[in-house]
């Protein structure tokens, strides 16, 4: 693969939000981020022969969503999926459309996500059927923090880590987020370890400030792909792809600890290994990763 390294880049990029006071539907939102990234990268909608949207969203799941979306702006796209790789389409769809340019398939793929969910559906009914295993988690009433909080338990028991480490990874996560506008908590500033460890219990170990927010509306967000070739003519600013990887287990919780065999270097299965790890490059061992 490392012969695709660099070989395709982004040259659009355009976003849209919506609030309680702006409601906008994901269709809506998928359009307006689509339009800005077609102006950003000089193209018309015409232009566009490919079109990859992640999973459907929650506020609009409808099947065939790139279908649906297609239609809504009177396109008639060549190459058209919706990549269901749970959250992670939204990555995973730049994946296929730098295949779809260097192989010559198509000249321009738009990648597309959005979703409005907190103005559409209930987190504490709704969101627990789409999460949750119906015959094993479902039946006895989780909510989303408590799926997360299990598999939390289980990673500080296989690997030793702490309720200090991962409160790290909040406060990185909330730094970097502060640059950004729109971000759901950029009100509240940096933070610090403290602050995270001193945060309300939600589901033992995960505290207020390891979860997500619920809102404030809706976000959309589309790239254009095409070749370094073409994209060194278009803009003086590309955004090359430089590697992209893909790894998927289990969809529930109660389904993860029944993976017995696998290709890639889990170590000593069952277990619950972090694909984040696998995708960084990490070398496991049977009792920890290591990174190389």
């Amino acid at each position: 693969m490392r012969h695709l390294a660099g070989a395709a880049a982004i040259v659009g990029f355009g976003d849209s939000y919506a609030d309680r006071d702006n409601r906008k539907t994901p269709i809506q939102l998928a359009v307006e981020a689509i339009r800005t990234a077609l102006q950003d990268a000089g193209l018309r909608k015409d232009d566009v022969r490919g079109l990859l949207c992640s999973r459907a969203p929650l506020a609009d799941m409808r099947p065939q969503w790139n279908n649906i979306l297609a239609s809504y702006m009177k396109i008639t796209p060549e190459y058209a999926s919706e990549i269901t790789v749970h959250g992670a389409g939204a990555n995973a769809m730049l994946k296929h459309a730098a295949i779809a340019v260097i192989s010559g398939l198509l000249d321009y793929v738009v990648c597309v996500s959005a979703d409005a969910a907190p103005l559409f559906i209930d987190p504490v009914y709704d969101v627990p059927t789409l999460d949750c295993d119906p015959q094993f988690e479902y039946p006895y009433g989780p909510l989303i923090p408590a799926i997360y909080a299990q598999a939390a338990c289980r990673y500080m028991h296989e690997y030793g880590i702490t309720e200090e480490q991962m409160a790290k990874v909040a406060v990185c996560h909330q730094n970097w987020a502060v640059h950004h506008p729109k971000a759901a908590k950029a009100r509240k500033g940096p933070i610090t370890v403290a602050d995270v460890l001193n945060s309300r219990m939600i589901a033992s170990p995960l505290r207020a400030w390891n979860c997500a927010t619920w809102g404030p509306g809706g976000t959309g967000g589309a790239l254009v792909i095409t070749t370094a070739e073409r994209a060194r003519d278009m803009t003086d600013r590309p955004l090359y792809l430089l590697g992209f990887g893909e790894c998927e287990t289990h969809e529930y919780v109660t389904d993860r600890l029944a993976l017995r065999q696998s290709h890639l270097p889990l170590g000593r299965l069952p277990q619950r290994a972090s694909w984040l790890e696998v995708a960084a490059g990490a070398s496991w061992t049977a009792e920890a990763p290591t990174r190389v």
